[in-house]
Order: structure tokens, then C-alpha cells, then sequence
């Protein structure tokens, strides 16, 4: 099994520094698991159990990541529940 290792070379370092490719993909799993999850909770409440419509938009906390404009990048962040256009009903997550 070969190990892969990035380098990358500054001009202020005299030697290299070294990043570990298990550490990346470690962050990037955790990633994944994170969207799996989230687009699970939004296919089970994705109609009211009210009025059973499929007026339902999920309800997130301003904790997502912000893009390069400032501005919130949709569905990045915390969702806490759902609430429906129809009849204004609101369930946690």
C-alpha cells in the first residue's frame, strides 16, 4: 500500500510542509454524511402530516457557510424543522 502525501513549498519556509491525505478524507466523509442525512430528513417531510400538501419548506438556523458574495449559501445551514405554506404548520426535524 503506498502512502500519498500533498506538498506544498513557501518561499518563508525553508522546508516543506507536508498535508495528510487520511486527514482530507476524513473531512470529506464527514461531508457527505452530513448532505446523506440532511436530503434524508427533507425526502421524509416532504408533505405536511397536517394537510398532507407538499407546501413544505425546511426551517434553518443563519449558521450555514457564506459564499464568496457575502451572502448564504442555501442549504448549508442547521435545519431544525419544517413548516408548511398551506395550513402554517411547524414540526422539528
Amino acid at each position: 500500500m503506498s502512502q500519498l502525501a500533498l506538498v506544498s513549498t513557501r518561499e518563508i519556509d525553508d522546508e516543506p510542509q507536508i498535508y495528510s491525505f487520511a486527514e482530507y478524507v476524513g473531512q470529506r466523509v464527514q461531508t457527505l454524511s452530513f448532505v446523506n442525512e440532511r436530503a434524508r430528513l427533507q425526502r421524509q417531510n416532504q408533505c405536511c402530516p397536517i394537510c398532507n400538501r407538499v407546501t413544505v419548506e425546511p426551517i434553518e438556523l443563519k449558521d450555514g457557510t457564506l459564499g464568496r458574495n457575502g451572502r448564504l449559501i442555501p442549504g448549508t445551514g442547521t435545519l431544525v424543522g419544517f413548516s408548511c405554506n398551506a395550513c402554517g404548520h411547524e414540526w422539528p426535524a
